[in-house]
C-alpha cells in the first residue's frame, strides 16, 4: 500500500480503492473467498487534507478492507489499540487494532477504510494480518504509520 507512484512506469487509478464485484459481512464466509474480480467501479478517497487520518477508531465501529485474497469483506472492530507480539521475530507492534471479518494470507497491505456516501471512502489505515480461523483482521491506522515513517499523502 505504501508506493512511489510514477506515471511513466505505472498505469491506474491515483486516489482510489478498487472496488470489487462481490462482498462478505463477518458474518458471511466467502463462497470460496470473494470474487476479486475488478469492477469498473472504485471508491474515491475522501480524507480531509488538512486532517488526513482518524487518530483512534472504536470498539462496535464496522470498517472495511480490500484484500487480494478474500476481496472486500466488511465488519466491526472488537478490540482497540492492543499491542502484537511476534515472539518468534522479537517484534512489537504497537497500539494495533482488529476488526471481526475475514482476511486470509496475501491480503497484508491491503486498504482499511470506512465507505462513505457516494461510492467515497475514509482511508483508515493497513492491514497487516489475521487469524481466519476466528475471522478476525489486525491493522495499523495510518496515524500511526505516518508517525513511524513521517508524513505522506493518501491522494
Amino acid at each position: 500500500m505504501l508506493i512511489k507512484y510514477d506515471t511513466s512506469k505505472t498505469s491506474g487509478k491515483f486516489g482510489k480503492i478498487a472496488m470489487p464485484y462481490a462482498s462478505s459481512g463477518e458474518t458471511t464466509v466467502p463462497n470460496d473467498y470473494c470474487d476479486i474480480t475488478l469492477s469498473p467501479y472504485f471508491y474515491t478517497i475522501n480524507n480531509n487534507p488538512y486532517d488526513p487520518y482518524v487518530s483512534a477508531v472504536s470498539v462496535g465501529q464496522t470498517l472495511s478492507k480490500i484484500g487480494w485474497r478474500t476481496g472486500h469483506t466488511y465488519g466491526q472492530v472488537v478490540s482497540v489499540c492492543d499491542n502484537f507480539y511476534f515472539s518468534d521475530r522479537n517484534v512489537v507492534l504497537y497500539c494495533q487494532n482488529y476488526v471481526h471479518a475475514y482476511a486470509d494470507e496475501g491480503d497484508s497491505g491491503g486498504p482499511v477504510f470506512i465507505p462513505t456516501v457516494n461510492s467515497t471512502a475514509q482511508a483508515i489505515g493497513i492491514l497487516w494480518g489475521g487469524d481466519s480461523s476466528i475471522h478476525e483482521f489486525g491493522f495499523s491506522l495510518l496515524w500511526y504509520v505516518r508517525g513511524e515513517l513521517g508524513d505522506f499523502a493518501v491522494r
